[in-house]
């Protein structure tokens, strides 16, 4: 089936009538407000923070409390909220970074060896975009944003950047240059402020939604920065306009602001407040005057991507008729500032939503920090209880007669303060001025078991165990019974993780590679683990058929061999002489030594080498007869192997280890898809 080229006769950026400009500008507008009209996402995952950072039930008391506290003066044991919910969401984060994020790169290739250098080549531009842009990072935030909320979202572009670099003159000192980077960018999305197509699954957005989006505030310096990229490509009047426009106030007419900043832990005013809509009060400044620009002091930025048909819009350009991609940057929710085509070759917005749980009923689905709240609620009512009952162990109360007693003094807080009788006291017993009520704590028990097994429930939910915390749990345990009780915990977590590989990894990928392959350059970056300088040829990685291995923790490694099968089979490669007649022993233990994580390929021995070593062994022995004879012995000493003998076959060796790769590669993909 013969493939059609954009041969470039779609322009990038078509030029707009005023008609379609407003008519752009209410879509994108429109976008945005029927989605917050339609659910409140917003409230939910405010909820859910502030049980993740427990700030939630705090009473003006328990604030001047803790004040007290933080001053050196404790005055009385403060309620206490149970952490239940940040631990088990943090653990599930850790898994998955730790299944998806440690391989180097991320997004490992392989190829046959006639495409060997062209796998070498994408491997390097991955390992250097996902350190440039801190891939690990922004996974790491949108894994946890999953695990919060159930809904989560990254944003995958090629970016163009203009950063400075340090080269030598003329003279041979240092001077500082202009340097372009380009690459594959990937940011998490802040889902307090991102909307898209409710119409469809969240996991489907990016292929089959209309609709797509998010908002940010940009400073002045880094909205004229940004505008400086757009030279040349958008009218000087449509930037001056963006420029010129102010944020919009907040209104509580049912209204939803642009830019929502959730009040978790109550730290300013302004938070406390939702949106900020003033900044130069906030920053306590006035406005910048500069010619015919008179600069904000932030800016709204939505970036919408919409899958529009463009006649529908008055824009004329060719195949109007048909559903294209384009790419909206509104300022202020007043200028449209950008309107570009997308001609990506993968055709799917590049922010990608997902729901680590889903069952069909998208937002309705609980996260797991859903699942765990009313537990930790339960729970912080026990110890509280718990605590109130300490609290009333401690403050002594009891009946006094106000006629002998001053309530000053029976109240004083120094606990060393003595009670002074009044005169009415004289020749009467102590016992009729004050009486103590006796204190019985029969219910701190049952609370506490009550905690402890609302604890267990929580792993329940979370389908984890304390050992997968890293607590210890006591009794008598072999390793084999240690490894059935992980093992069973394995289980659902494998759902998770295969459902976030094709729902989120998988397309990320997908993404990363088309990119790759249509928007890289020439140029020359750094290999650290080959340790050499990789010239990146876009043409080579075009013509190259790559196959992919991501999640390599999805199967652990325990899974494979255990720690005592492992040091079991070394013992037999030692024990059985008869096994080297079967297999290759060296080949074998430098197989199994990869599997614990040692890698033996950068020391083993060229054929060269090897056979040097065996004829110069065979003429050593042959001279130490010859001595103990008594014979002459003019055999020569066998002669060195030759330098470049030993890079040729090390280059034939790394080739074979390519073609191997790859089937292993091709072997385990096909596996996956049997699964």
């Amino acid at each position: 089936m013969a493939s059609k080229v954009d041969s470039g006769a779609v322009s990038d950026r078509p030029k707009l009538s005023k008609e379609s400009t407003a008519k752009l500008l209410e879509y994108a507008r429109q976008c945005r407000r029927s989605f917050y009209n339609q659910c409140m996402l917003r409230d939910s995952m405010l909820l859910v923070d502030k049980y993740y950072n427990r700030t939630y039930g705090v009473s003006e008391g328990d604030v001047r409390t803790k004040l007290a506290n933080m001053l050196g003066k404790p005055v009385r044991v403060t309620d206490f909220i149970v952490p239940m919910v940040m631990p088990q969401v943090e653990t599930a984060t850790g898994k998955l970074a730790a299944t998806f994020l440690e391989g180097t790169p991320i997004f490992m290739a392989g190829a046959g060896p006639e495409h060997q250098d062209a796998a070498l080549q994408f491997n390097t531009v991955v390992k250097e975009n996902s350190t440039h842009t801190a891939w690990d990072a922004e996974f790491i935030s949108t894994f946890r944003d999953g695990f919060k909320y159930n809904i989560c979202g990254i944003s995958i572009n090629w970016e163009v950047e203009t950063t400075w670099g340090v080269k030598n003159d003329n003279s041979n000192n240092p001077t500082r240059v202009e340097v372009t980077w380009s690459g594959n960018k990937v940011s998490s999305l802040d889902m307090y402020n991102t909307f898209w197509d409710l119409r469809v699954d969240p996991s489907d957005v990016a292929k089959l939604g209309d609709f797509v989006g998010t908002t940010e505030v940009m400073a002045p310096a880094a909205m004229k920065k940004y505008t400086n990229r757009l030279f040349q490509l958008v009218a000087p009047t449509v930037i001056i306009d963006a420029l010129n426009s102010k944020m919009a106030e907040n209104t509580t007419n049912g209204e939803h602001s642009l830019y929502y900043v959730p009040d978790i832990v109550g730290a300013s005013q302004s938070a406390s407040k939702g949106p900020i809509s003033n900044w130069a009060s906030f920053f306590g400044t006035q406005t910048n005057h500069n010619g015919s620009v008179e600069y904000a002091h932030a800016y709204y930025k939505t970036t919408l991507f919409v899958r529009i048909i463009p006649s529908s819009f008055g824009i004329t350009i060719a195949e109007a008729n048909h559903p294209q991609i384009f790419k909206l940057v509104v300022i202020n929710d007043t200028v449209l500032l950008e309107v570009e085509r997308q001609t990506n070759a993968h055709d799917m917005f590049p922010m990608l939503l997902s729901q680590p749980y889903s069952d069909g009923l998208r937002l309705q689905t609980k996260s797991l920090a859903e699942n765990l709240m009313d537990l930790q609620d339960l729970s912080s009512n026990m110890w509280n209880a718990t605590l109130a009952a300490k609290r009333r162990a401690i403050s002594d109360r009891g009946i006094f007669n106000p006629l002998y007693i001053d309530s000053k003094d029976i109240n004083n807080p120094n606990p060393a303060a003595k009670i002074p009788l009044r005169s009415a006291a004289m020749y009467q017993p102590i016992s009729n001025a004050y009486m103590p009520i006796p204190f019985r704590d029969e219910q701190t028990p049952a609370f506490m078991n009550i905690a402890n097994g609302l604890e267990r429930f929580s792993y329940v939910v979370a389908g984890t165990n304390p050992m997968q915390q890293g607590q210890l749990v006591k009794g008598n345990k072999t390793k084999s019974e240690v490894d059935d009780v992980m093992e069973g915990t394995d289980l659902r977590e494998r759902l998770v993780t295969i459902s976030v590989r094709s729902k989120l990894m998988i397309p990320a990928r997908t993404i990363v590679l088309t990119n790759t392959l249509q928007y890289q350059t020439s140029t020359t970056y750094m290999n650290s683990e080959e340790q050499k300088a990789v010239e990146i040829d876009p043409v080579k990685l075009r013509n190259a058929t790559l196959l992919f291995q991501i999640g390599d923790g999805a199967s652990p490694l325990d899974r494979e061999m255990s720690t005592e099968e492992f040091a079991v089979a070394l013992q037999t490669l030692q024990a059985v002489p008869a096994i080297g007649a079967e297999y290759r022993v060296g080949e074998l233990f430098a197989h199994l030594m990869s599997l614990r994580g040692a890698d033996l390929r950068p020391f083993r021995k060229t054929q060269v080498e090897r056979m040097y070593e065996q004829q110069m062994a065979v003429w050593q022995q042959q001279a130490q007869l010859a001595i103990e004879k008594g014979a002459a012995f003019d055999v020569p000493m066998p002669t060195p192997p030759d330098e470049n003998a030993i890079k040729q076959e090390q280059a034939n060796t790394a080739r074979q280890q390519a073609s191997t790769l790859a089937d292993m590669v091709a072997a385990g993909n096909k596996q996956g898809q049997q699964q």
